[in-house]
């Protein structure tokens, strides 16, 4: 949602500088430079994978095992730490590989 944010204000800046207002245009493109980096840091499957070992390690971390009944808790918390800087079907593949049959 901040993305659509930024995007409706990418004109803002510059017309902020040309007013009275130059510090609130300096935040405006301070925040539109640090949006951008973070949005375009794709992950490698290495890194997702890594994600998911971890979410699987802390949810087996009584001893339980997981079964492809709980997916969903496994795809939960991996899908907000991915935040759509993997591909989703692919972040599913990879649980589904690492959960028992």
């Amino acid at each position: 949602m901040g993305h659509l944010f930024l995007e409706s204000n990418r004109g803002r800046p510059h017309a902020r500088r040309t007013g009275e207002r130059a510090e609130r245009a300096a935040g405006d493109t301070a925040q539109a430079e640090t949006s951008g980096a973070s949005r375009t840091k794709a992950l490698t499957a290495a890194e997702v994978g890594a994600i998911v070992d971890g979410v699987i390690g802390d949810l087996t971390a009584d001893g339980t095992g997981l079964t492809m009944r709980q997916l969903g808790l496994v795809m939960k918390p991996v899908t907000e730490k991915v935040a759509g800087r993997f591909d989703g079907k692919a972040v599913s593949e990879i649980v589904r590989s690492r959960i028992p049959q």
